[in-house]
């Protein structure tokens, strides 16, 4: 997947010593039903979890957290109180 690839360029640049931050598409979550299934945001938080060279990840965009009709809060809350 393109997160793994992600991972892998980050260790060959910089002596491994670069920050990887992965952007996650709030508006795909917000916006069903054309947009993503329920869970997919949350996976995608779990995969980012799992990886020891991923740093954490960026919300786009903030208008959804306001609206907050699909959980967005809860779920970035569980995602940063780690």
């Amino acid at each position: 997947i393109l997160l793994d690839w992600w991972e892998q360029e980050t260790q060959k640049y910089g002596s491994g010593n670069t920050k990887l931050y992965i952007g996650l598409a709030l508006y795909k979550h917000s916006d069903r039903p054309k947009g993503w299934k329920a869970d997919e945001i949350e996976k995608q938080i779990q995969d980012i979890e799992k990886r020891k060279n991923v740093h954490g990840g960026v919300f786009f965009s903030a208008k959804y957290f306001l609206k907050n009709t699909n959980r967005e809060i809860e779920i970035s809350k569980n995602f940063y109180k780690k």
